[in-house]
C-alpha cells in the first residue's frame, strides 16, 4: 500500500508486453482504476475515467490473459496519473469540490503557519 493524494491505496508492478522480448524489462509502478475511482471519484464511472486517461494518453495496462490474474483489473502509470492529476480533478470534480479542497488547503496552511 502506497500514501496517493491523503489516501492508502494498493499499488501493484507490471511490465509494458512490448518490452517482453527486449534486455530492458524495467517494472512500472501502478494503481488500480477501479480503486482510484472508487476513492477518489465516487459519483463517477470507471468508463468516464478511462475515457479521460485515453484523452491525455495516458497508458492502461490489462492482465496478460495467459495469466490467472483478474480479467477486469486495469492498472494505471502512477507518474502518469500525478502528472495528469490536476487535469483529471478538473474534469471528474464538480466545481463546488474544486473550490472546497483548495479551500481546505488553504486553511490547513494558514493553521500550520500560524
Amino acid at each position: 500500500r502506497i500514501l496517493f493524494h491523503g489516501q492508502e491505496i494498493f499499488s501493484y508492478c507490471t511490465t509494458p508486453s512490448i518490452n517482453f522480448n527486449s534486455i530492458d524489462n524495467k517494472t512500472i509502478s501502478c494503481l488500480s482504476i477501479k480503486d482510484i475511482v472508487s476513492i477518489y471519484f465516487p459519483w463517477s464511472s470507471i468508463k468516464q475515467f478511462i475515457q479521460i486517461c485515453r484523452n491525455k494518453q495516458i497508458t492502461i495496462y490489462k492482465p496478460d490473459k495467459s495469466t490467472s490474474s483478474d480479467s477486469t483489473l486495469r492498472l494505471i502509470n502512477i507518474e502518469q496519473l500525478e502528472n495528469n492529476w490536476n487535469f483529471i480533478l478538473k474534469e471528474l470534480l464538480p466545481d463546488k469540490q474544486i473550490l472546497s479542497q483548495k479551500y481546505n488547503y488553504i486553511n490547513r496552511l494558514s493553521l500550520i503557519n500560524n
